[in-house]
Order: structure tokens, then C-alpha cells, then sequence
């Protein structure tokens, strides 16, 4: 799982098994059980538009995208991944992979701290094949939707697996309280300029129209 930054944020993650664990790979399919902090959320609705460009299926909990995050909750999502297919680079090995945009959320100004950390740890990995189709190491079972598209639910098997990376950690600018009065002071000097121009733009327009009617 890394994190990838660009003109926004991608948390993507490689998932790789050896062929030896699955006696029938066609049988299974791949989910990861992301659950992002309250400084982190996803955008549904872009990631439904991505969806016509190979993006991942999902299914997650109501988000607020406005919330910051002081008031936001953890969020659960559910990546349904593409099938299993062989690794380009590793023989005996089958790989499939997920990426997903984040978006991080205001925090509370702060008196002290101009940066603050956002952690997003690592996913549960699940399959829904049978003991019989896997033979690896698994912690246990959830009962979660069996598709992005239906709310009937299938059992999963969460695997056991190995991570390059513990959690991944995300630096974010924080306000300050000591800038409260400049940006009062400021917001409400534009408010009231663009106020002056809107008001200035509609008399000259209705003032023209006048002379035009004269």
C-alpha cells in the first residue's frame, strides 16, 4: 500500500498470492476493507465516475464531504478488486490491484501546531472462496455485501498476508488561531467589494436599458 500525490491524493495497493495457495483461483474473488480515519474521506461520486474508465467498485458509508474533521467519522469502504491474473514480473505468483483518490479534511485551528499527522493503516484483505478454493492462512470470517451492487450479504474469509509498510502517514497544514482576525478582517473586506461590484454591474445594466427604452 503506498500513497501516491499528485494533483491529488491515490492510495493504491498491489495485492499479490502464490499460485500454490488456491486450488481453484476461478472460484475467488478479492476485497479490500479500507477504513480511513476522520481526517481522510473519499469523494462517491468521483469514484462512480471512474468507474466508466476501469475504476475500482465500491460500496461505503454516507460521506459528508463538507464535514471537517473534528466532526467527521471513521469511514468504511469496500474495494471489490479486478480478478486474479498472473503476474507480469513474478512466475507462480497472481496479482490484482486497487487505486482510489482521498481527499484529507480541514482540522482545527490550533494555538501551537501548524502540521498535523493523518494515519491510514493498513486494509483487512478478504476472499470469498472456500476453505476448499484457499489454503492459506486466514484470521477469519465477516459477513459483508457479496457485490458492489446488491446489499445481500456472502461470507468472506479475512486472509492473513504480509505488508511493506505498517501504516502509511499523511502530513497536514493547520491553522492557525493567531491569524483569526486577518482572515475575519479579510473575508469580510471581499464579501463586501464583491457585494459593491455586483450591485455597481446591475445599476449600470439596468441604466442602460433605461436609455435604450428613452
Amino acid at each position: 500500500m503506498n500513497l501516491r500525490t499528485s494533483c491529488s491524493r491515490e492510495l493504491a495497493t498491489e495485492i499479490t498470492f502464490e499460485k500454490s495457495l488456491f486450488k481453484n483461483v476461478s472460484n475467488c474473488d478479492v476485497m479490500l476493507l479500507e477504513l480511513l480515519p476522520p481526517g481522510a474521506y473519499i469523494d462517491p461520486f468521483q469514484l462512480r465516475s471512474l468507474r466508466e474508465f476501469g475504476g475500482p467498485k465500491f460500496l461505503s458509508d454516507p460521506v459528508d464531504v463538507e464535514q471537517p474533521e473534528y466532526l467527521a467519522p471513521s469511514l468504511n469502504i469496500s474495494l471489490y478488486t479486478s480478478p486474479l491474473s498472473d503476474a507480469t514480473d513474478k512466475q507462480d505468483f497472481l496479482m490484482t490491484s486497487v487505486t482510489i483518490p482521498i481527499h484529507l479534511r480541514y482540522h482545527r485551528p490550533s494555538s501551537s501546531d501548524e502540521y498535523t499527522s493523518v494515519i491510514i493503516q493498513n486494509p483487512l484483505l478478504l476472499l470469498s472462496c472456500t476453505q476448499k478454493d484457499y489454503i492459506g492462512a486466514v484470521i477469519g470470517e465477516e459477513e459483508l455485501p457479496c457485490t458492489s451492487a446488491t446489499l445481500i450479504k456472502c461470507k468472506w474469509t479475512v486472509v492473513k498476508y504480509l505488508s511493506d509498510v505498517d501504516a502509511i502517514e499523511v502530513t497536514v497544514p493547520v491553522g492557525q488561531t493567531s491569524h483569526t482576525l486577518l482572515v475575519v478582517v479579510g473575508t469580510l473586506i471581499m464579501t463586501v467589494a464583491g457585494s459593491l461590484v455586483i450591485l455597481l454591474k446591475t445599476f449600470n445594466f439596468n441604466y442602460g436599458i433605461k436609455e435604450k427604452i428613452s
